[in-house]
């Protein structure tokens, strides 16, 4: 009987290693056996040639449906399905899988997507493939990401005598005061943040940095305990707990300080991972995914104090003025 036995990588280039299989004859696939037709057509899984069990070997896909140069890669440890594009440049082969995860049908439509995007771009559909996934990260982008970012670019510049080590656990500072539940900014995406989540964030951080405050003594602090925002409390009510003096303005502005830092360093984190992306899409040739950073609020609507007032701040609570 003569017969026609699936060999090594040049297969595919071979109009006699086309075979009609099933499913069940295609998870039969291995080293040691291959498809085998015989006069009848009838296909056939039988051991190898002894000269090519063990080697790999492709086999195309001759079922009706299959998309032109559609086959199966059968290797040493599984068998996948793949696609081979031939033009003028040469063959280009990429990978669509194992043939245990999804059935033929499933890998005909992969393989009709991923020879569009061929088509369309000239490109190998991984390069696309990262690219899709890149963009797809960039969308997800959390603030803890580009505090990230914002660490590894100090790490640098401190490796460059061009910055110091405490800026960088400063930073990471402002990043455990956003990831504390009351707060819970750390994990959201940037593009879904709006002003209104900002401005909530930033009222939750400076009440949660409040009670935390290491310039209220203790028993102030205590006494304290019961009210939810210090900075409501007016002068009169403040006195009747016990507070008075210069720690009436410590009290009224307690949290306040290292929450603007936080957010200010939020604000740059962000603005440098900004200023990467419209790097990257400038070279890339595409429309940067993160245009707007979303911390410019806390300038646009005067959340932080400015010199004058922290001026003042300092003289009522008779603390160090690091503006002078």
């Amino acid at each position: 009987m003569d017969t026609v036995v699936a060999t090594q990588a040049e297969a595919p280039r071979r109009r006699g290693t086309k075979f009609k299989l099933t499913y069940r004859q295609i998870c039969e696939l291995s080293v040691a056996k291959g498809p085998v037709e015989g006069k009848q057509g009838r296909v056939v899984i039988a051991p190898r040639l002894p000269e090519d069990a063990g080697k790999p070997y492709r086999v195309l896909d001759g079922n009706q449906g299959a998309p032109t140069g559609f086959g199966f890669y059968v290797g040493t440890t599984r068998t996948t399905y793949e696609v081979v594009v031939r033009g003028p440049a040469g063959g280009r082969r990429f990978s669509l899988g194992s043939v245990t995860d999804i059935g033929p049908e499933q890998a005909y439509e992969l393989a009709r997507q991923k020879l569009a995007v061929v088509r369309e771009t000239g490109e190998h559909p991984s390069k696309e493939e990262a690219r899709t996934e890149q963009l797809a990260e960039l969308k997800g982008l959390t603030l803890a990401d580009c505090f990230a970012a914002y660490v590894e670019d100090l790490q640098k510049r401190v490796r460059n005598k061009k910055a110091k080590p405490a800026s960088i656990r400063a930073i990471q500072d402002s990043l455990a005061r956003f990831a504390r539940p009351e707060v819970g900014l750390a994990g959201k995406p940037i593009l879904q943040l709006l002003d209104k989540d900002i401005h909530r964030a930033f009222d939750s951080l400076r009440r949660s940095s409040m009670v935390r405050s290491n310039r209220i003594p203790t028993p102030m602090r205590q006494a304290l305990a019961d009210q939810p925002d210090w900075a409501a409390l007016s002068t009169q009510q403040l006195e009747a707990l016990g507070v008075t003096g210069k720690y009436i303005q410590r009290v009224k502005a307690a949290g306040l300080a290292s929450t603007e830092h936080a957010f200010t360093d939020a604000k740059r984190a962000v603005d440098l991972v900004l200023k990467r992306e419209r790097k990257a899409a400038a070279q890339q040739q595409r429309e940067p995914v993160l245009r707007y950073n979303p911390f410019q609020v806390i300038h646009d609507d005067d959340m932080l104090r400015d010199s004058q007032a922290l001026r003042r701040h300092y003289e009522r609570a008779e603390v160090r003025n690091p503006l002078s």
